[in-house]
């Protein structure tokens, strides 16, 4: 699907025109130029994840590397049924790994994130549903041998301010 999406033409105008008869294409696409400044941009694909609400927030946590299968073997062996239990709970509204596809090369600091979805800014009961999840594993072993297959780069909260999805 996501290769569709890349290859797809689509055109913009005319959707633009469908829902916006009385205004013009390039005129909004003029002002939406002149009122940002683009800094970067970069091409994700979706790894696993586990579904949820919409979240009026999501935490993305940027992450480096070196051995990817290693990596993303940890995120969906170990931490995904831990973060399944803190969904289905109603803890957190979902969670997802995600791999940079573009750009790359030596000056991008990470190569990977995790992408926490919130409900609310209050803590979540993470020791609880990692042993929900892993009632005969250490978790902090868990811990110490997650930091040696990845290290975190950045961590930052997004909140939505617009979306095209209808809210619940």
């Amino acid at each position: 699907a996501g290769e569709e999406q890349l290859n797809a033409e689509v055109d913009y105008g005319a959707i633009f025109a469908e829902v916006h008869p009385d205004k013009s294409w390039g005129d909004a696409w003029r002002q939406t130029y002149e009122s940002r400044r683009i800094l970067g941009s970069e091409l994700w694909t979706w790894v696993d994840g586990v579904q949820g609400p919409d979240a009026p927030m999501i935490q993305v946590n940027l992450m480096w590397t070196d051995d990817g299968a290693a990596y993303t073997a940890m995120e969906s062996e170990v931490w995904k049924p831990v973060h399944q239990v803190l969904t289905d709970n109603g803890d957190r509204a979902g969670w997802a790994v995600w791999s940079l596809m573009s750009p790359g090369g030596t000056d991008v600091p990470y190569n990977y994130a995790t992408v926490d979805a919130l409900n609310h800014m209050g803590p979540v009961p993470l020791a609880e549903a990692f042993a929900a999840a892993h009632p005969n594993i250490d978790s902090e072993a868990i811990m110490a041998e997650s930091e040696t297959v990845r290290s975190i780069f950045r961590s930052a909260i997004w909140t939505l301010l617009a979306s095209t999805a209808s809210r619940q």
